[in-house]
Parts: structure tokens; sequence; C-alpha cells
């Protein structure tokens, strides 16, 4: 039976507001700021989103809207006085490490659930007081990570950068790399063992959501290649300005979000906002845009006193010591 074309949208509109008035409707839109750059017209753009998407649920009843947009983006349109009403509205999606091990745990037992029968160990576990243990059932005890032992979701943590779906690329891709081996656990010589392709899986990733914002950004990046891992603000201000800008020649240089190329510390500020370098703090904690996104452009404390890693995932891909 073939659907019939509705030949008034506006009364079949209207007739649906009427037989589901008590219904509660949700729009959910993702990737508006897909393809922004720092212009005045898609600032201007994206902001009068925001207010319609205010206007719109403040005169339809029943109607919520859920509109996401990068942290990198927002920091930019929150300056902006139409959205001074939108503040109240938003909320931050960031998942904590307690949060993503969870994730991970969660994924270990549902697979479990569905491949295998009642009775296998794992199968008819509690999560919430046995996440560690399910965890142990895909990889060792420990892993080693530097210089100790450390719980196996501490390096997957950080060289997943607190993304779900690098978090469960980076485990799938060890568990392919134990199975070859016939290991029943994955280890951190798994892991190791598949840092190359997953570097250049996150940096194919890096290129498709960011090099709209500045189109020379492989070349850019393949600067580090060779080079060492960590860098204070003025060597890396340094190392770009010698190894890059130089190189390519100042008239040559692409905007960089929409602005056109200044100083040195443009780039170092562009490189820590996409997540390619971030400041460290210790051995297992770095500093981030989304936690300091004023970093590297306020003159007056420019690092905080901290140096600047190579994000770890990225450095079997760049050859980088």
């Amino acid at each position: 039976m073939t659907a019939r074309k509705a030949e008034n949208h506006l009364e079949l509109l209207k007739r649906a507001a009427d037989e589901f008035a008590d219904s509660c409707v949700w729009l959910l839109v993702d990737d508006i700021d897909s393809t922004y750059v720092n212009s005045p017209e898609l600032k201007a753009r994206i902001s009068t989103f925001f207010s319609a998407c205010r206007s719109l649920v403040r005169d339809v009843q029943g109607l919520r809207i859920r509109a996401s947009v990068r942290t990198d983006v927002w920091s930019v349109l929150r300056d902006n006085e139409d959205l001074d009403k939108c503040q109240q509205y938003i909320t931050e999606i960031a998942w904590s490490k307690p949060e993503l091990r969870r994730m991970l745990a969660k994924k270990v037992l549902s697979y479990i659930q569905r491949n295998y029968p009642a009775g296998t160990p794992g199968y008819d576990w509690d999560l919430d007081s046995r996440e560690e243990e399910l965890l142990e059932l895909v990889f060792m005890h420990r892993l080693r990570w530097g210089q100790t032992y450390v719980p196996p979701f501490q390096p997957i943590g950080i060289l997943s950068a607190g993304r779900p779906r690098w978090v469960a690329q980076l485990c799938r891709m060890a568990g392919e790399e134990a199975f070859k081996k016939h290991k029943k656990r994955i280890g951190i010589q798994d892991v190791n063992t598949v840092m190359k392709p997953f570097g250049r899986y996150r940096l194919n990733d890096v290129y498709r959501e960011h090099s709209h914002q500045f189109s020379d950004l492989q070349r850019l990046i393949e600067t580090f290649a060779h080079g060492k891992r960590r860098y204070s603000t003025r060597e890396l201000n340094d190392k770009l300005a010698t190894d890059y800008i130089f190189r390519v020649g100042i008239p040559n240089i692409p905007t960089i979000d929409n602005y056109p190329y200044k100083t040195p510390r443009q780039f170092s500020h562009f490189l820590f906002k996409i997540g390619f370098v971030a400041g460290r703090i210790s051995f297992n904690e770095f500093v981030t845009y989304q936690d300091r996104p004023e970093l590297l452009t306020n003159t007056t404390n420019l690092d905080d006193g901290m140096d600047w890693e190579i994000y770890p995932s990225y450095r079997q891909v760049l050859r980088i010591s």
C-alpha cells in the first residue's frame, strides 16, 4: 500500500498537534558546526540558530531541542551578546575517566551476554560491583606504563583522549592483535603494536574534523615527524617558525580559523585547540583545550608554566622519539 501524499502540510501539522497535544517531541540536531570557521557570517548564523531554538521551545508547547556544538566553537560563540540568554541551557558533554571505564566494562558485559551462554564467567555479574573484574576478563591485571604497572584502563583512557569511540577502536585493534597471537587477554605489547595504525586512524579523524579551519593541516602536523615529543612554549613557536612558516613562506600560508597569519603562536594555539598537543601536568595527566581554552592566547600567562607534549597516540605514526 502506497502512503498518500499530504495535500496541505500545514493542516496536517495542525491536526497532529491537536491529536498529540500532551506529547513531548524531541528534535535532535547534531554537527551544526561541522564546517565552522571563525567568520562573522558563520558566527552570526550559528548564534541565530541557537536564539531561534530558544524562541521555538518557548512558543511551542511540548517541543524540546537538543543541539550539539564542539567545545572549541562554543568558546568563540559564547561571548556573543545574542547568546547571553542561552547560557543557562548549556550542558558540557565531557566523559570522566570513571564513566569511560564503565562504558568499556559494559561493552565487555554486553559482548559476553550476546555471544556466550548463561553460566559463562561474567554473564550475570553486577556491573556496579564487578566492573574491574569484567575488564580483567579482557585485559591483563596490570599493564606496564612507564616505570610502573597500572590498571588497564589508565593507558587506554590516556591514549584515546577521553573519546568513547576512540576507546572502543583502540581496544578492538588491540584485541585483534592479542587474538592473532593466541593470547587470552590483552597486554601492553598488544596495545603498543597497534599504536601506529591507531595513530593513523586518529590523525585521519583530525584531518576530517579540522582541515576546513586550516587547509594545510596535514603538512603542518607532519612538521613534527621524527622530532621530539616535548616542547617549551618558546621551543614550540620556534619549531613552527623554522620548520613550517619559513619553509612554506608567509605569503603562501592559508588563513587559520579565517584569520590571516601573524605569529607562530597562532599555530601553537590551533594545535592545542585540535588536541594535537596538550599541556603536561604529571606523568598521567594532561591539560587539554577543553580544560583551559585561554592558554597560548593570553600573553600575561601563555602556558601557566607547563611544557607542551605531542599527544601519545600520535607519536608512533609520526616516528616521534
